[in-house]
């Protein structure tokens, strides 16, 4: 399926239970992935490094300490981003082929298989971190140090890592394509149409500096919105509609939410599930 995934989706839906395996698994590999980073960054720094003072008078912190604060967070933000890309990438499947009721779990098995690829670039980034730490020139301030170990840490600096974050890339690309093409009665032109604009974004964004870990609260606050959002919009939709007609003359059984209001849900859920990626520390993690 994820070599050939022109001929993998003929016979039908991927397993939900192996994409969420995928998936877990993906989770907890960016995590050590990115915690080795960090560990190579703090073995390279040692000693203090200037900072500015109010007094017109150098003060010195320890290099260690501006790294750990820079990069807290990261780590909890490379496992967490990575649920909420694929709760995203399931959702816009969902709005894009306006399911707003049912198949969403088909489509969420399709996300997770198709983001197998990225286990490449998950064990590619430490690698070439490490490679390139020897040459790595540390900052001899504590300013410039706080800016250049996120960056460092993530790979986005490492122009080989790059190339194997944009080929794993397409690479999922291509996946979500065909799977797309062969679940659904999309046409492989619409789906690549839909896919294309996402990935040019994406791999835009790669050099994005990462947040660090003060947004770390707001990020699960937009998981934990989202979340439920994108997966049972229909429910929590019809939950509210209940509500409304609390008082009424209407049977709470058998009030049914408009259509609008579920793909509105649905579209929220979207925006907070992006919105907690960019808030771990944006797709430089992913």
């Amino acid at each position: 399926m994820i070599v050939r995934p022109d001929q993998a989706f003929e016979s039908g839906a991927p397993s939900f239970r192996i994409a969420c395996a995928i998936v877990l698994v993906l989770a907890v590999a960016n995590g050590f992935g990115v915690a080795h980073s960090i560990q190579v960054v703090t073995e390279l720094v040692s000693g203090t490094v200037r900072i500015e003072s109010s007094f017109d008078r150098t003060a010195m912190r320890t290099a260690t300490g501006v790294v750990a604060r820079a990069t807290n967070g990261l780590v909890l933000g490379a496992v967490l981003a990575v649920l909420s890309c694929w709760l995203a990438t399931a959702a816009v499947f969902a709005l894009l082929l306006g399911r707003n009721r049912g198949g969403f779990r088909e489509l969420l098995a399709l996300a997770g298989v198709g983001f197998a690829p990225a286990a490449v670039r998950y064990t590619a980034r430490p690698l070439f971190v490490s490679r390139a730490g020897s040459s790595w020139p540390v900052p001899e301030t504590a300013p410039g140090l706080r800016e250049a170990a996120p960056r460092f840490v993530t790979g986005v600096t490492l122009e080989p890592f790059l190339v194997v974050a944009v080929v794993t890339i397409l690479w999922q690309a291509v996946i979500y394509v065909y799977g797309l093409s062969s679940l659904t009665d999309v046409s492989r032109r619409r789906a690549a149409m839909w896919v294309g604009p996402v990935v040019v974004a994406f791999v835009g964004s790669l050099s994005m500096e990462p947040f660090q870990g003060q947004f770390s609260i707001v990020s699960l606050f937009c998981l934990c919105v989202g979340g439920p959002l994108v997966t049972w919009p229909y429910k929590l939709s019809k939950f509210g509609e209940q509500l409304d007609a609390i008082g009424s003359k209407r049977r709470m059984r058998d009030v049914e939410p408009a259509a609008w209001n579920v793909w509105l849900n649905r579209l929220l859920g979207t925006v907070f599930c992006t919105a907690s990626i960019v808030f771990f520390g944006g797709t430089a993690l992913l």
